[in-house]
């Protein structure tokens, strides 16, 4: 059993040595997110309230601050962001007891005038319907937050590594 160990743990630093292996958990420092200029995130269509408008607000704040380039930089990413409210639980009464909160993200990475990336991005949180329509509504602004920073750390991940490929 020692020596079995033994030979499994230098394997796993044969391969860790390997060229051609990088951690995916590791730091997005020095990744050339400078590089990067975040020109415009905007919601697609804005059907409801003024905190559908604050979803483009939380993205574009959290992730200037990571890509810090300048309108000169030779990356510029654009976002389009749209949400979609869904019932997922109902009561007896057929009243709505529980909503998702989706927003789907679309992302155009440009260098220059090329675009070199188009993704698109989805995530959801849940919310409860209370009792009182303040509390729903507090509920489906802290759905929001959460979506929209989710959604913002996944457009950080998808750049990031787009750059570190192309490094």
């Amino acid at each position: 059993m020692g020596l079995r160990t033994t030979i499994i743990g230098v394997l796993g630093l044969i391969l860790a040595a390997c060229s051609g292996y990088s951690p995916l958990y590791k730091s997005l420092e020095g990744q050339g997110l400078a590089d990067v200029h975040v020109r415009n995130i905007a919601m697609q269509e804005v059907k409801r309230a003024a905190g559908e408008r604050r979803v483009a607000q939380l993205v574009t704040q959290k992730l200037m601050r990571r890509f810090s380039g300048a309108e000169h930089a030779p990356y510029v990413l654009d976002m389009a962001i749209e949400e979609v409210l869904s019932t997922i639980a109902v009561r007896r009464d057929a009243t709505d007891q529980r909503f998702s909160l989706q927003l789907n993200g679309r992302i155009y990475l440009y260098r220059g005038e090329e675009k070199v990336m188009d993704v698109i991005l989805s995530t959801s949180a849940a919310y409860n319907v209370e009792d009182s329509p303040y509390g729903t509504e507090a509920g489906r602004e802290r759905a929001r937050q959460s979506a929209a920073s989710t959604l913002s750390d996944e457009v950080l991940l998808q750049v990031a590594r787009y750059l570190a490929d192309v490094r």
